[in-house]
């Protein structure tokens, strides 16, 4: 009885032994687990880089794909030779896959050491850093978006084409003169209305239908058709209005690349136009250009600073006249009353990552059928005079063509300051630059543009 009364004593003992025994090899194959998935996940192809600490300007990057690691080089090098005054990101998607998005430099900049020599860079002395979700002003290159709109829309009417006359759609726009005008015209910068007979407020562009009576009532600057003159506020309001005839549910521009395009697609970080006035946090402040930067784009490049000021014509002074509270400054596009504004040549606002993503979907064949897309590939007008930037330009269909430094057509558009998207849709490129520190040079002749593009196209086979 004794021998049975100490088994019973250290049954209990036993279990409890047990019990700490099992506890103990769950928790070690859960840990086991949980550091088998982080090294998972730390072995897959994206790996976020964070170099904020190893330089006084704050950079960061994703890569995807390892062959366009040179790309985080080359942004690195800009930023440390000082071509970003503030911030900038940078984004490519190759195959309809994300391959690269590197960010750096400065959201907003709070105090800043002009040089003490001409040639040196302006000193950063505290601000906000870029992140990976900064957004910033897109300018120009949202009449890319725009343009891709339309085409969208064109395709699911095929009695409609550019060569339709605008009238078929909107009989009322044949006043004074307009009635050969086609659509083509329109997105080919040809309609003669880089502006209107009168000036026009903010609340007047956010109400479609006095536009709708504001061109009609319009009469063309040139004869409609006969020379291309860039309409830099005005195409992607009158694309609206065509767009919104159209559409079987008379949606805007920006109704249908957020209905059709975004939302279909998960993109959150693009629109036109802030979705809520408090997103303007994450909104990078633009700065400059100044006499700092035109000295010094002076030395770089005297020719991309002449073309630069070609702008400087009768025909923007009217625009700024008629526009008066949107004039191409940075201080009229950090307003937070007109960054509200879904204006579609000029005032999308999105990340780098996003408007790549967006062009990668159309390059890939989404969003716009293989037949618009092997169309809007090439450009109508090649190398010819615009009037009004007073330089030859390629376009077509809304859009800007360069060649790439492969020698193949590459289309998107390019924005006040120095932003720039494009795709190569033979190669199965997207591309967007997008920076707050605004350049003197126009177009394809920003350095940082320039010195990106050739680092991706030269790690593709």
């Amino acid at each position: 009885s004794s021998g049975s009364a100490r088994a019973s004593t250290q049954y209990p003992m036993i279990s409890r032994t047990r019990l700490v025994l099992v506890v103990f090899i769950a928790l070690f194959l859960l840990t086991a687990l949980l550091l088998t998935t982080l090294l998972a996940f730390m072995m897959t192809s994206s790996d976020l880089v964070d170099e904020s600490t190893d330089s006084p300007i704050p950079m960061g990057a994703v890569v995807h794909d390892k062959r366009f690691d040179h790309v985080v080089d080359v942004f690195r090098a800009n930023l440390n030779a000082g071509m970003e005054r503030a911030g900038a990101a940078f984004a490519v998607y190759y195959k309809g896959n994300p391959a690269v998005h590197v960010w750096g430099g400065w959201k907003e900049i709070m105090e800043e050491r002009l040089p003490e020599k001409e040639e040196d860079s302006i000193k950063v002395l505290s601000g906000t850093p870029w992140d990976q979700h900064t957004m910033t002003v897109m300018f120009s290159t949202t009449k890319c978006l725009s343009a891709l709109v339309l085409a969208h829309v064109l395709q699911s009417s095929p009695s409609i084409t550019y060569s339709s006359l605008v009238v078929d759609v909107w009989p009322e726009y044949g006043r004074h003169g307009k009635e050969h005008t086609t659509i083509g015209d329109v997105v080919l910068h040809r309609a003669g209305l880089p502006y209107g007979n009168r000036s026009l407020s903010l609340e007047d562009v956010q109400d479609p239908e006095l536009m709708s009576k504001y061109f009609e009532d319009s009469t063309p600057v040139w004869e409609p058709g006969s020379v291309s003159g860039y309409h830099a506020l005005t195409i992607g309001l009158l694309i609206d209005q065509i767009v919104r005839r159209i559409d079987e549910k008379q949606r805007g521009v920006w109704k249908i690349l957020d209905e059709d395009m975004l939302q279909p697609h998960r993109i959150v970080d693009l629109s036109m136009g802030l979705r809520r006035a408090e997103d303007n946090a994450r909104v990078a402040t633009l700065s400059g250009p100044d006499e700092i930067d035109n000295k010094r784009e002076e030395r770089r490049d005297p020719e991309s600073l002449r073309l630069y000021n070609l702008g400087n014509n009768s025909y923007n002074e009217r625009l700024n006249e008629v526009f008066s509270w949107i004039t191409p400054t940075s201080e009229d596009y950090n307003k937070l009353s007109n960054r509200l504004l879904s204006m579609p040549s000029n005032l999308g606002i999105g990340s780098a990552e996003a408007v790549a993503h967006t062009l990668s979907i159309v390059a890939s064949g989404h969003f716009l059928n293989d037949k618009t897309l092997s169309l809007i590939s090439k450009p109508v007008l090649e190398d010819q005079m615009d009037i009004i930037n007073g330089y030859a330009e390629s376009k077509g269909y809304g859009l800007q063509y360069t060649k790439s430094p492969k020698g193949s057509w590459i289309f998107g558009h390019s924005g006040l300051g120095g932003q720039n998207v494009r795709m190569d849709v033979e190669e199965g490129l997207a591309i967007a630059y997008l920076c707050n520190g605004m350049k003197i040079a126009d177009a394809d002749m920003v350095e940082p543009w320039k010195k990106l593009l050739e680092a991706v196209y030269s790690v593709l086979p």
